[in-house]
């Protein structure tokens, strides 16, 4: 066996290293092309074509603050406002007069607001804001016939000094834009007053407060069409707030060692933003471009750039400031290899600009692993695969035939195992039937019985010897014949209950002389013809005396063998023939092999009943013939039930045509 396998095994170990060997260098060539096409593909990305339009200012945000982190653009918004510092310094009795008005004219008292308005009119000792929040106190109240065009452009006089003194009302509010929204709601001015686009730019986007956002809105709902640009340009500003907020930890944790330029994506309440911050000795700036707008630009470059070249199974990912960006390229998997890892085949920096100057570049990693392995080594695949296909066939080619010699030397060393036994058993048999014959026959012979009764107890003697051993030859002969095939049934309709009755008169004598009774019982279901089958009456009449002279080999004295036959034509196999004894029964570990030839219980030197091990195995192989099956059930110390049971026509049989049908 080892001088067949061996060189098998060697020549499987020597074409596994070379195919090895080579799938080594296709993925050294494939690396070493994904290079060259990622330098080439790199220089592509990073050139800016003719005409590339710039992003839409929504999309780009510009923050900038001073070297000690103070926001300068765009303008801050103060949250909270605080309340006037000139309240402060007022007199109690002002304080109080001022507290009386405000209350009076919540309430509609205009009688009251006049009165402490008029107390402090001509004062010079005030703070001029005190004298223009009561100018405007007096203004709110309501004139009797309407207001003037001329009471409106007074007011926004009032207004644009309150704008340019940076004017507030007590509680923080900037008293500009407050007498701007309050001209702006007010359906009572007729004509409308004219407001200056540029003022109402100072108090929405240079100098944003609280009211910047319904100021604008009270003028996009008065002028529609002017407010357009105007609120765009606060929408931008919000966001360039929110954004600043956002990076004040990132500006906070910048020292004087940080590198000047930091790219990363900040988090943010509204959207996603890919944020550039260039630090210098005059402070910060930042540059922040939408997600959506970084991906585009990247899809746009990607489709321009055209196919990079990878070879067969690699994947690429864009890493922007630790963000997987895959606009343009073949989707990946999650399996995609981490950065460093051995299927990682190039990782490089590139860029790709989006603005106006070189310094608007998205500065981005490209990195490209082997994803598929499959599809680089799919020749190298089929080469193996084939390689060891070949393997598989000649070891499976060696293997069947070792098997196959295997199996030949058991089935030898079995074979012997089983002629021996068969010598053994057969030369037993042989040998106490022909020394009892030649006992009687010498005592015949030579004359030492003489009384008739005597001679014919010898007669009965040797014709019992003669059926015994013709029994045990006509079993060895049965058992050759269907080893080689020429066991031949002849199928005949036949009356089973004469056969069985006649059957069990053969053992009788021996069962006499045992102390054993034979007992038969008929159990036939109504309508149903017991006694007439078809089948081979002597094979049938020798496997039910196989197991009468089974079962009284093993009955013990004083017991009964019980046949049972018994006819129902509602079951599969109708027809069933049963055999019970008493005797010590049989293991179950035995039960599954007592049908073999030549197979008994026990060793040859050792067993306490005759036989040579043929009588069960013709048993089955008769009923088998007849399309039916034969089992036992037995337990130890409880005896043992053999059953036949058949079909009452053999498949295959076919009677002759004048031949008369069995009945039902």
């Amino acid at each position: 066996m080892l001088l067949v396998l061996l060189p098998l095994v060697a020549l499987g170990i020597v074409g596994w290293l070379s195919l090895e060997r080579d799938q080594a260098t296709v993925e050294r060539h494939a690396r070493d092309k994904t290079s060259a096409a990622a330098t080439r593909w790199l220089r592509l990305l990073a050139e800016v074509p003719d005409g590339e339009p710039a992003p839409d200012e929504a999309d780009v945000l510009d923050v900038r603050w001073d070297s000690e982190g103070v926001l300068l653009q765009p303008s801050p918004a103060p949250e909270v406002p605080m309340p006037a510092t000139w309240l402060e310094n007022l007199p109690g009795d002002v304080r109080d007069a001022l507290e009386s008005a405000r209350s009076a004219r919540f309430a509609g008292r205009w009688s009251e607001v006049e009165q402490a308005v008029g107390r402090f009119a001509d004062a010079t000792n005030l703070p001029p804001e005190l004298h223009a929040v009561l100018a405007w106190i007096r203004w709110e109240e309501p004139p009797s016939q309407g207001r003037s065009p001329a009471d409106a452009a007074a007011a926004w006089e009032l207004a644009q000094k309150a704008g340019r003194a940076g004017w507030q009302v007590e509680s923080g509010l900037p008293l500009a834009p407050l007498i701007a929204l309050r001209l702006l709601q007010s359906n009572a001015i007729t004509p409308p007053v004219d407001l200056s686009e540029g003022w109402l730019r100072t108090w929405v986007i240079d100098q944003p407060s609280v009211l910047s956002g319904a100021l604008l809105a009270a003028w996009k709902a008065r002028e529609p069409t002017r407010a357009t640009n105007l609120a765009r340009e606060f929408q931008r500003d919000a966001r360039a707030r929110a954004m600043a907020s956002s990076l004040s930890g990132i500006l906070a944790a910048r020292s004087a060692g940080s590198p000047a330029v930091f790219h990363g994506w900040p988090e943010s309440s509204t959207q996603r933003w890919w944020v550039r911050i260039e630090s210098g000795t005059n402070g910060h700036r930042a540059r922040a471009l939408a997600a959506s707008r970084v991906e585009e630009r990247l899809r746009a470059a990607i489709q321009r750039a055209g196919d990079p070249g990878w070879a067969d199974g690699m994947a690429a990912v864009i890493d922007v400031a630790g963000s997987k960006v895959t606009a343009g390229l073949a989707p990946v998997g999650p399996e995609f290899p981490e950065p460093g890892s051995p299927g990682e085949v190039v990782s490089t920096e590139g860029s790709v600009r989006w603005g106006n100057t070189d310094a608007d570049r998205i500065p981005f990693r490209l990195r490209v692993a082997l994803v598929d392995p499959d599809r680089l080594f799919v020749a190298q695949r089929r080469q193996r695969l084939l390689f060891a296909g070949l393997l598989a066939g000649a070891m499976s080619v060696a293997g069947i035939g070792l098997w196959q010699t295997h199996r030949a030397f058991e089935r030898q060393q079995r074979l012997a195992e089983v002629r021996s036994n068969f010598v053994s058993a057969v030369s037993h048999e042989l040998r106490a039937p022909l020394a009892s014959m030649r006992l009687l026959a010498e005592g015949m012979v030579q004359g030492r019985v003489e009384e008739p009764a005597k001679r014919r107890e010898y007669a009965a003697f040797l014709l019992q010897e003669t059926r015994r051993l013709a029994g045990l030859v006509e079993n060895v002969l049965d058992a050759s014949r269907i080893d080689q095939g020429r066991k031949r049934y002849e199928f005949a309709p036949l009356d089973l209950v004469r056969l069985v009755q006649e059957s069990v008169r053969i053992p009788a004598p021996l069962a006499e002389d045992r102390g054993v009774r034979i007992e038969v019982r008929m159990k036939v279901q109504p309508g149903t013809s017991a006694g007439e089958v078809v089948g081979d009456a002597l094979a049938l009449q020798q496997a039910l005396l196989n197991l009468l002279d089974n079962a009284l080999k093993h009955a013990p004295r004083g017991s009964v063998v019980e046949v049972e036959l018994e006819r129902d034509a509602a079951c599969e196999l109708p027809v069933r023939l049963s055999v019970r004894d008493h005797g010590p029964g049989i293991p179950r570990e035995e039960q599954g092999r007592i049908f073999e030839p030549f197979y008994r219980l026990g060793g040859e030197l050792r067993r306490e009943t005759t036989g040579v091990g043929l009588g069960l195995a013709l048993v089955r192989h008769a009923v088998e013939a007849h399309g039916g099956r034969v089992s036992v059930v037995s337990q130890p110390g409880q005896g043992a039930i053999f059953r036949m049971e058949w079909p009452r026509t053999p498949p295959g049989f076919y009677p002759e045509p004048d031949a008369p049908e069995p009945a039902a």
